[in-house]
């Protein structure tokens, strides 16, 4: 017969690594984040300004990265967090300050054919740019590996 080692055992029990096969750096960001290799990334403009954005899809979690061209301000940050909730049919927004350049932002929305969604929002606050990752999936499946893998992968340029 044969047995596990303690080591095997761990090693079956940790999440994913914390790499993914891209490294993304959207126009003109402070922030690098990794994404899965079927990445798509296009520009995107709005009233104010024009910014890249980047989106993927692993299973049925949706991750997307947006760089905007600006440092906002913690004020800025609590308005863009439930202003994005409430603009893409979200509900329960809450936010909160990480550190004084990250925050973090959960949300919920109803999608048919799926059922309530929890969306996991991180924000960081660079020099020059603002840094927004958002990963959604079931809430049945949240927390979700995938979403912690995307989100620790962010890191300064």
């Amino acid at each position: 017969m044969r047995y596990l080692t303690p080591a095997i055992i761990l090693l079956s029990l940790m999440p994913p690594p914390n790499t993914y096969a891209k490294e993304i750096t959207l126009l003109g960001c402070d922030f690098i984040v990794g994404m899965p290799s079927n990445v798509k990334v296009e520009n995107i403009t709005s009233k104010h300004f024009s910014f890249e954005q980047a989106k993927s899809f692993v299973g049925d979690v949706v991750l997307q990265a947006e760089c905007l061209p600006y440092s906002a301000q913690e004020n800025e940050i609590k308005k863009m967090a439930l202003d994005h909730a409430q603009g893409v049919g979200g509900y329960g927004a809450h936010i909160r300050r990480i550190d004084p350049r990250r925050y973090e932002s959960r949300f919920y929305k109803n999608i048919e054919g799926v059922g309530t969604a929890t969306f996991l929002t991180h924000i960081h606050v660079g020099p020059r740019s603002t840094l927004v990752a958002v990963g959604g999936v079931a809430s049945t499946k949240f927390p979700n590996d995938e979403i912690l893998r995307f989100h620790k992968s962010i890191k300064p340029r």
